[in-house]
This record gives structure tokens, sequence and C-alpha cells, in this order.
């Protein structure tokens, strides 16, 4: 495997080192780099990397994931060279980048977080008991996934975001047999969110509608203290892939002191 690497997508302007490899960006103005990493037509290259262990194809796997899980976007590593000067400036794509949120303030305003989420994610993938305790590998992937497609399809992106999320639910609760909204409700109330029963009924309500009979909205019936509610997939795609992402950081008890919690709902990225 190659001793440098490129990389290509990524917003960084601070050198990141962890024991598995260095980071070196190449370029130091926020509004530069903002604008080339968020490029949904080509992937730029941001910085050059350096493997500081006899890396395996799976450590550039896991970095390449782990790139993409932290931003949101696809981040691709260029393996092909072995010198620094031999990479491209940009590597077309034949289809736009998917991008969310990133999970974490960039390293203008949170100079250290990148650094400390990086390596954190890394110790657990290569943690074996771990991933298989608590389906963090798995669940992972299924996030990352959503940003190689080539194009968001929702019946896929709510499928990965939703099935991640039960995963590690049952995983961690050690419970197949309950049903999933009462699984899912108390994994979280246990890491501290502010989620109810109701609330999970209704993504796992979308799940069934989804993917039993193939409809876009799930019609809650009325009960004697509640009217009936219709509600739409495309209310509850991104909250379920939110909630799925903040999970898995409470899995690796990762938490910066600026993550708003409860931003799968309010849509409030961060605190302050």
């Amino acid at each position: 495997m190659a001793k440098f690497f490129g990389i290509y997508g990524f917003n960084f302007t601070k050198p990141i080192e962890t024991r598995w490899f260095s980071l070196s960006p190449i370029y130091k103005n926020k509004l530069e780099i903002d604008k080339l990493a968020i490029d949904t037509n080509n992937l730029h290259l941001t910085g050059i990397g350096k493997a500081n262990v006899p890396a395996t194809p799976d450590h550039f796997f896991h970095l390449e994931g782990s790139l993409t899980f932290i931003q949101q976007q696809l981040i691709i590593l260029d393996l092909r060279n072995q010198t620094k000067k031999d990479y491209p400036n940009s590597i077309p794509i034949f289809h736009k980048r998917n991008h969310g949120n990133s999970l974490i303030l960039n390293d203008t305003f949170n100079p250290d977080s990148t650094r400390k989420l990086l390596h954190t994610l890394f110790l657990k993938l290569t943690d074996e008991s771990f991933c298989q305790n608590t389906g963090f590998r798995e669940a992972l992937y299924r996030n990352v996934t959503i940003y190689k497609l080539p194009k968001p399809i929702i019946d896929i992106t709510y499928y990965l975001s939703f099935s991640g999320l039960e995963l590690v639910a049952r995983k961690n609760e050690n419970d197949y047999s309950r049903p999933t909204a009462q699984v899912i409700n108390r994994f979280l109330k246990n890491f501290g969110f502010l989620t109810t029963l109701r609330e999970m009924e209704i993504f796992t309500g979308l799940r069934n509608a989804l993917f039993h009979n193939g409809k876009y909205e799930w019609a809650k019936r009325a009960t004697k203290t509640e009217p009936a509610e219709l509600y739409k997939l495309t209310d509850y795609d991104i909250k379920c892939e939110t909630l799925l992402c903040d999970a898995i950081l409470k899995l690796i008890n990762f938490d910066d002191q600026t993550i708003n919690w409860n931003r799968w709902k309010d849509r409030m990225g961060f605190t302050g």
C-alpha cells in the first residue's frame, strides 16, 4: 500500500495526527476550503495523508468511511501514487455528491474536535469485540452508504437509517422480542435523548408502510384519546438519519460539548 495518499473532498485546515495516520491540509483559508469541499460536482484534493503504521486495506477503508461519516458527504482516498506531488488537483465524478450537515464544527471553530472524533472512530472500528457486541460498525457503514449512492432514493436512505437504529438498539438492549418502537425509545433514553414512544412509533409506522405496502406515508388510527393523523416519510427521513448518527456518537462516548443532541428534531446542529 502507498505510504502517502491523496484526500479528496474533506474539509479541514489544520493537521490531524493519529496513531495510524497523519493528515496534512492543503488549504488554510476557511472560505476557500468550504467552497471546494462542499462541491457536489467534483472531488478536489484537500489534503495529503501519510500512514504512520504498516496500513492494511481495512485501515484505509475505515479512514475513508470515518471521514465520510464525519462530514456526511462522500470522501475519497487516492492510494495510487507514492509521493506528495503525484496527485491531481481534482477527480471528476459522474454523479452529484449527496451531502448532509457535518456532525461536528469544523476546525476553525473547534480546532481539536475532528482529530478526537477520528481517533475515537478508529479505536472502535478496529475493536472487534466492541463492534460485535454493539453493532457499531454495521450501523456506521449503513450511514456511510447513503453518501456513496449516485442518488439519494428515499426508499433506500430510510431503510439504511432505520435499520441501523434498530440494529444498535436491539444489540445494546439485548431485546429481540419487544416491539421495535419500545426498544429504540428505551435505548435512546438511556443515552439521554429526549425522545418519546409516540415519536418512535411514527418512525416504525413509516418503516412498515414503506417496506410492507410501498407507501410513503403512514396513517395512525384514531384512539379514544388521540385523533387519526397522517405522517409523511419525507418529513422523517432526515430526522431518522440524524438520530442514527447521534446515537452512534453516543455509543462511542464522543461529546465535544458543542453538539445539540436534540438536532434530529429542531435542526439546530450545535449549541451556543
